[in-house]
């Protein structure tokens, strides 16, 4: 795993990067400083996978994301747009131009502060404390999950990055609850649809717990056995 850090268009992006995350992809991830938005993501984190050795063909991380940016940027006609309480460096710093809307500013002995700008902040930092990661039950579980087919894998992949990102609770037709602390990705493709069962343990975490070809509208009581065995396991070590 590498870390990087640069500053694209006076944004600073911390960059960590991953090659052949899972054996299969390379995968980066994004997150600025003060939870910036981005071209590629209004909440300032982005996971992302993409096919392996595409990272060292841009000649590193620092040059893939630059890339992409600036092409995201391009595309998209972005520009930089975030709290201006944020460019001041102190959220409690005095506002500099008379008048300016969304940034905090003193009179007298009190700070004050537009509530809209103060909503976005604390809407920043709650998304920046409640990235989830994602692990495997076992390796046995990891390599099913990983060899489904291709089209069922690379939706598989894009929900993992929606989760990472978001939390576990995306709803219909990514997850969905089994009950008793079971949920489920369902991942769908040209060749089917697959149904991973995961739970939650402590620290923004999920743990998959097995992974299979959907052949039912109900998961088979023999894999669910299984997946409650599993979750008693895992959250009783956590």
């Amino acid at each position: 795993m590498e870390l990087h850090n640069i500053i694209w268009r006076g944004i600073e992006i911390e960059i960590t990067f991953t090659a052949e995350k899972f054996r299969i992809s390379d995968h980066i991830e994004l997150r600025t400083v003060e939870r910036q938005p981005l071209p590629v993501t209004e909440t300032g984190y982005r996971s992302h996978f993409i096919p392996a050795g595409s990272v060292d063909a841009y000649g590193g991380a620092r040059a893939f994301v630059t890339a992409w940016l600036e092409h995201e940027a391009k595309r998209t006609r972005w520009t930089v747009r975030s709290c201006p309480c944020f460019h001041e460096g102190n959220i409690f710093a005095p506002a500099w131009k008379a008048g300016a809307k969304n940034r905090v500013s003193r009179q007298g002995d009190g700070i004050h502060a537009n509530s809209t700008c103060l909503d976005k902040m604390l809407s920043y930092l709650i998304l920046w404390l409640m990235s989830w990661k994602i692990t495997f039950y076992s390796e046995k579980v990891e390599k099913e999950t990983l060899t489904l087919p291709a089209g069922i894998l690379a939706n598989f992949l894009r929900i993992t990055e929606l989760i990472e990102e978001f939390g576990p609770d995306l709803g219909r037709p990514h997850t969905a609850p089994l009950g008793k602390g079971l949920f489920e990705i369902r991942a769908k493709g040209k060749e089917g649809i697959s149904r991973s069962v995961f739970c939650t343990v402590k620290g923004q975490e999920i743990v998959i717990l097995l992974t299979a070809i959907k052949k039912s509208n109900t998961l088979p009581k023999r894999q669910m056995v299984t997946a409650n065995k599993r979750m008693k396991e895992v959250q009783d070590n956590d």
